[in-house]
């Protein structure tokens, strides 16, 4: 029997010009269903910036990097930035390897581990 998939969250909030939404949980297809929903609702909000908190994410799967992909299109549709912070370790990794640190805005606050 699989073992159950550890809880995804989501919370948001306001910071001036900007959109924070923090995330904990790994990121697949059935949770990045989830945050896409959530991000694209948030989207008609104000903010210019809108930063994906991912200090609590320990695995993004390839399903999980389309839908950031996708957001990234969605937010510069909407002359929006999507930025993506505080990335663990093996997700800043995985996201080197395959040269997504140079399509994303990757804002780093604390060191990762």
């Amino acid at each position: 029997m699989a073992s159950p998939e550890p809880p995804f969250t989501i919370e948001a909030q306001s910071q001036g010009d900007r959109f924070k939404i923090d995330v904990a949980g790994e990121i697949t297809y059935d949770s990045g269903q989830r945050l896409r929903d959530f991000v694209m609702k948030s989207l008609t909000l104000p903010a210019r910036a809108f930063v994906l908190d991912l200090a609590r994410v320990p695995f993004v799967d390839t399903a999980g990097i389309g839908i950031l992909i996708g957001l990234k299109s969605s937010c510069q549709s909407r002359h929006k930035r999507l930025i993506l912070k505080d990335l663990q370790l093996p997700v800043l990794q995985a996201f080197a390897t395959m040269r997504l640190d140079q399509i994303f805005t990757l804002e780093m606050t604390k060191l990762p581990g």
